[in-house]
């Protein structure tokens, strides 16, 4: 079935389904079923809309749906979800009632491409980001960053204050560049691989108001209001939101 464009397996009790048929479709509903993991292996290029909510998934791979825009995974005991950086058209997504706390949630809001409106017609619901939920498996949205998620055009339907992710689950700010930073209370907490004691951090504000300089720590401990602002380390700008 080639030409086939849309799929309806709602409610089927289904744990897996061969794709590799239906090259071409659009739109794929699967929710209600078995599924606990999705996605690996699954190549729909013309995807735009995927629903799978309501099912047992702890993992889903999106990197086979580039044109991408519409996502509906709600109800699902997920361990995490991140969105690859070859999905730039999303611009709904469902991920209520997903179990996920705090860091997992900040992780989920770092990958995000930036909003942009859809090519398949404007849509007028003003929320494009379902971030919490209402039952028993409500994510922790109350005190996540969803600042970042805001800063890239999303309108989360839950706001949180970004205070939520400590040391106990300490983030990776950009992989390779030899340090970590977390949230602990009103502190930005940046931590350094040994490699890197030596160097200057340096942290700015967004009006470029140099907030922190110092040398020869591993660990640097800096208060801060909550907002979004730059660390400089060897020559690099992070962004980070707090």
């Amino acid at each position: 079935m080639p030409k086939l464009e849309e799929l309806d397996l709602h409610d089927n009790k289904l744990s897996e389904v061969d794709l590799s048929k239906v090259p071409n479709l659009i739109i794929l509903r699967l929710g209600w079923n078995k599924f606990q993991k999705f996605g690996e292996g699954v190549k729909l290029p013309k995807l735009k809309s995927l629903a799978i909510y309501h099912n047992e998934l702890e993992e889903i791979d999106l990197s086979g749906f580039e044109a991408l825009e519409w996502l509906f995974v709600q109800e699902n005991p997920l361990k995490g979800i991140e969105i690859p950086k070859t999905l730039t058209l999303l611009n709904k997504i469902h991920i209520e009632d997903c179990g996920l706390d705090v860091c997992q949630l900040n992780k989920f809001y770092k990958s995000l491409p930036k909003w942009q409106e859809s090519a398949s017609g404007k849509d007028t619901e003003p929320v494009s980001l379902y971030n919490r939920g209402q039952g028993a498996n409500a994510n922790k949205s109350e005190k996540s960053a969803t600042s970042i998620a805001v800063e890239k055009g999303w309108t989360p339907a839950a706001m949180g204050d970004g205070t939520g992710c400590n040391a106990q689950a300490v983030e990776e700010l950009s992989r390779g560049n030899g340090f970590n930073y977390y949230v602990e209370g009103s502190a930005c907490v940046i931590v350094l691989s040994p490699e890197l004691q030596g160097e200057v951090v340096k942290i700015y504000d967004l009006a470029g108001q140099k907030l922190y300089n110092a040398a020869g720590l591993l660990e640097h401990r800096v208060e801060l209001s909550k907002g979004t602002y730059l660390i400089v380390l060897k020559g690099k700008a992070f962004k980070v939101a707090l």
